[in-house]
């Protein structure tokens, strides 16, 4: 996130084939946003929009209200290209209430529960928003630092029972209530939260994607019987983000 370090263009072109190949082979189909000029956080297509199927089977998406106006341009090319695969796009949320999409909403797809982070990036006012639209229960969970200012940046939900989470990013009570509900936690350090392992992703089947540093989760993930694709996202760490941030999930 320090605008002064330098990025390799082509290793990343190389990085982010590799994040595209490795979603391929766990068996998702892939959608391809065309770049904007200008847009330079356009990669991290998690943040601009959420999505997700109601309880009705319908296809809907909510469009981010992005902390930062260079991102506004993201918002619509992404909101554009969902309702041109059959999305239902819900009105703009109001201008005064942060949201900022995929990287704070997080699915528990087994058990139909949105967890939202709530800090730095997204408002507590969004909660009832989606259990109105998604007809879902939705968990706010407090995030208390800067650092982790997406709740995509400190928990991965892998299934039912199983979640990637750095407690330290979240106040007491999220953490209880994270224990509570994921009988089979993956909680990890500071260390290893900065090497992004909670911003694993889910493919398809048992595969679960996550930046190649993580290796004490890596290893934990291996232990426990899932397919793990590594792979090296380390020039888009330099802009905060990893595997999760670089995709939105198409239902």
């Amino acid at each position: 996130m320090r605008p002064g370090v330098p990025v390799d263009a082509a290793r990343a072109q190389q990085q982010w084939q590799s994040v595209v190949d490795a979603f391929a082979r766990s068996g998702l189909a892939i959608h391809e946003l065309s770049p904007l000029h200008g847009c330079e956080d356009m990669v991290f297509t998690a943040n601009p929009a959420f999505t997700g199927i109601d309880s009705h089977g319908v296809r809907r998406s909510i469009a981010g209200r992005m902390r930062y106006s260079s991102r506004q341009r993201e918002v619509v090319a992404q909101i554009e290209y969902l309702s041109s695969v059959g999305y239902k796009t819900e009105p703009p949320i109001a201008d005064s209430i942060g949201f900022e999409g995929g990287g704070d909403a997080v699915w528990d797809f087994e058990r139909r529960v949105i967890y939202l982070g709530v800090g730095p990036r997204t408002d507590a006012t969004v909660v009832p928003l989606l259990e109105k639209i998604y007809g879902a229960e939705v968990i706010p969970l407090v995030l208390k630092t800067e650092r982790f200012y997406h709740l995509d940046t400190a928990l991965a939900i892998v299934d039912g029972e199983t979640a990637i989470l750095y407690p330290g990013a979240f106040d007491d009570a999220s953490v209880a209530e994270l224990r509570r509900r994921f009988s089979a936690a993956i909680e990890v350090n500071e260390a290893e939260a900065n090497r992004m392992a909670c911003n694993a992703a889910k493919g398809g089947g048992n595969t679960v994607i996550i930046e190649a540093a993580a290796a004490t989760t890596i290893a934990q993930l291996s232990l426990r019987g899932y397919r793990v694709e590594a792979v090296d996202t380390s020039e888009f760490m330099k802009s905060g983000g990893s595997v999760y941030c670089m995709k939105q999930y198409v239902f």
